[in-house]
């Protein structure tokens, strides 16, 4: 597959064609995670990452995030 990248307003575009696709994928990624991470912020990412996918006040289950996510 045959991509580029663009930066468009400081942020990092991949644009990789699919001549026979009807559809399109739109993803959006940050740099995160353990690797980025100072001694101090250790553990963060994860703990995150478990809040999100857990839920939190205003979305108290794992269903209830992805329903807010499948209205967005």
């Amino acid at each position: 597959m045959k991509y580029t990248v663009e930066n468009i307003a400081g942020i990092d575009v991949i644009f990789a064609p699919m001549e026979d696709a009807n559809s399109i994928t739109i993803e959006i990624m940050c740099k995160a995670g353990s690797i980025y991470e100072t001694r101090e912020k250790n553990g963060l990412s994860h703990f995150l990452e478990h809040l999100f996918f857990k839920g939190g006040e205003k979305y108290p289950t794992p269903k209830s995030v992805a329903e807010a996510l499948d209205k967005f």
